[in-house]
């Protein structure tokens, strides 16, 4: 009876040594192969890039429908096919992982009568022979560099939109957001963003009153989505230098000159709106919507800001001496009016003094005095008393 459950393990391990001897053929063959095309002439290498009318046919396609990458792609796959076939017979081949008595075998003798009997493959010339699953894999990294560069998709990432181009052709048809099909080599799709964008510069400018102004502004801008292709067509995807640059600087430059160095500050929120009504008014030609414009700051020479705080120094000291006028006035006011009201009162005073009210006072005077007199005579000093022609009463 036939074991054959013992002999599985043997033959999996003997399968895996023999694609690791294989694998390391393969790898010092290219190099080998690597190294003498290194060596190798300038003359030699253009005789063996021309001599392979296949090749050269495949880097014309691969250069003129493709472009740049896909011809690296081509010339680096006929390197390496190059590189293999100068590498053959400098590493000998690996022995079979039995040994030479595996070969003895039934089974290895069936299997080299149906090698016997297949027929042999056709190759091309020029191309040397390679093991099968390097062609597969060579076949498989071409095939999908090619697929790589012929995609019939393309994809639109977020706040962006696709112009699309036929053969250089600008076509009217944007493609929004999201994965789209195209007809390959034919059409390209070129991304144009649509985002809000910020500009920021400085520039000199000279007001009504000729001062000169550096100006610092900030600008918020996008290209409008329904204007792509014809922004892409006229101006292309780079439209700061050739747009936005310019169109501010004349819009500051315009509106500087319609004010005075003293109503720029004083106005401020005036010329930013002139400013941005010149910006929308010149950049809508272009696709462009502008979403905010700010003036950051304005700066004026050392001469004017030195007259500035000599003017805004005497304002103030004006100010301060109209103040202290206006008080001096008003205490001059107040002392007049304080003279005034006692002169009234005395006069009234003196207009209700009569005989009959004099003699009123007097009475109540003497009762006052008599009121806080204790019965005692004052002490004088020589014996007499201080009442003089005191008389009975009657």
């Amino acid at each position: 009876m036939l074991r054959t459950g013992a002999g599985r393990p043997r033959r999996a391990r003997r399968a895996g040594v023999s694609v690791l001897a294989d694998l390391a053929h393969i790898l010092a063959r290219f190099t080998e192969g690597f190294r003498r095309l290194r060596e190798e002439s300038r003359e030699a290498l253009w005789n063996r890039l021309t001599g392979a009318r296949g090749a050269l046919v495949a880097h014309a396609i691969a250069l003129v429908f493709l472009g740049p990458v896909a011809l690296l792609a081509t010339l680096a796959i006929h390197a390496a096919v190059v590189a293999w076939g100068l590498g053959e017979g400098a590493v000998p081949p690996p022995e079979p992982a039995g040994g030479p008595s595996s070969s003895s075998s039934p089974f290895a003798s069936a299997a080299a009568a149906r090698q016997a009997a297949t027929p042999s493959k056709i190759t091309l010339p020029g191309v040397p022979a390679m093991p099968r699953f390097l062609k597969f894999l060579l076949s498989l990294v071409a095939a999908g560099l090619l697929l790589w560069l012929v995609s019939p998709f393309a994809i639109v990432p977020a706040g962006h939109r696709g112009v699309v181009t036929t053969f250089g052709k600008v076509s009217p048809v944007v493609f929004d957001e999201g994965i789209h099909l195209v007809m390959p080599v034919a059409q390209a799709v070129h991304l144009i963003d649509v985002r809000i964008q910020k500009g920021e510069g400085a520039g000199d400018a000279a007001s009504k009153d000729l001062q000169q102004v550096h100006t610092t502004v900030a600008l918020n801008y996008h290209i409008d989505p329904k204007e792509t292709a014809s922004v892409f067509q006229d101006v292309g995807i780079t439209i700061g230098d050739k747009i936005i640059v310019p169109a501010v600087q004349e819009a500051v430059k315009a509106a500087t000159a319609q004010y005075t160095a003293e109503e720029l500050i004083a106005k401020r929120p005036e010329v930013r709106d002139r400013i941005r009504g010149l910006l929308v008014e010149r950049l809508s030609r272009h696709g462009v919507i502008v979403d905010e414009f700010s003036i950051v700051n304005f700066a004026f020479s050392k001469s004017f800001n030195e007259a500035i705080e000599a003017k805004t120094t005497a304002e103030q000291l004006k100010l301060k001496a109209e103040r202290d006028l206006q008080r001096i006035r008003v205490e001059a006011e107040q002392k007049v009016t304080q003279a005034k009201a006692e002169a009234e009162s005395l006069a009234l005073q003196k207009q209700q003094v009569t005989p009959e009210l004099i003699r009123l006072r007097e009475i109540e005077n003497q009762r006052r005095a008599i009121e806080k007199w204790d019965g005692h005579m004052p002490q004088v000093a020589g014996g007499a008393l201080p009442f003089i022609n005191v008389q009975p009463a009657r």
